[in-house]
């Protein structure tokens, strides 16, 4: 051999392995998990953990599939991730949409015509079953009335001119939206006075 005797040097060449996903888990759950019968599955704030076969963990945050349970019926259901043939799950609430019955109005006040300087009490009545943080606005479309909020969620309105306006009550959902709305004209009238009575002929 040509090498007889001679020095030879070796190299050893090594293939790294290539890292490889061991198994997985929810690491985060989605931002949703309460649903009521008939909504669609919202993943959004899902986070898988892969175990890796170098023994670390890796982030996942899209490139896996989610079964879509049966969400036409109450109850506790099983939503299954999959990622690079592994499986992990997390569990939702389905239930019934609660049925709402309420009425909204604004209650009448003891006038609706009021003399320059003077006030008047306002205020809007939500009665029956609702959802929870429905809160109520008022406004009113003139100046010519000054409204003051009081303690008890009713307006003083204060004539301060002379003319009409709309008073509105609004009320709306948790998550600001428009749920009903009603209004009554108020009017400012110019001040009274009082015309001096004249001396009776006798």
């Amino acid at each position: 051999s040509p090498y007889d005797g001679a020095t030879v040097v070796l190299y050893a060449l090594w293939k790294k392995n290539p890292v490889t996903v061991k198994s997985i888990f929810v690491e985060t759950e989605p931002t949703k998990t309460e649903y009521y019968v008939g909504d669609t599955l919202n993943t959004t704030g899902l986070i898988i953990g892969a175990n890796l076969s170098d023994n670390t963990v890796r982030k996942v945050m899209t490139g896996f599939t989610v079964s879509a349970p049966d969400m036409s019926t109450p109850g506790e259901k099983t939503v299954t991730v999959t990622y690079e043939g592994f499986t992990t799950s997390y569990t939702i609430n389905v239930v019934e949409k609660p049925v709402y019955n309420y009425t909204f109005s604004i209650v009448p006040p003891a006038k609706t015509e009021i003399a320059h300087g003077e006030s008047v009490v306002v205020s809007a009545k939500l009665e029956g079953t609702y959802p929870e943080g429905m809160y109520v606005k008022c406004t009113a479309n003139n100046t010519n009335f000054i409204p003051t909020l009081n303690e008890d969620g009713s307006y003083t309105l204060t004539a301060d001119g002379v003319g009409a306006t709309v008073f509105t009550a609004t009320l709306y959902t948790a998550d600001n939206q428009v749920a009903a709305e009603d209004t009554i004209e108020l009017v400012a009238l110019a001040e009274v006075v009082e015309e001096p009575s004249e001396p009776e002929e006798p």
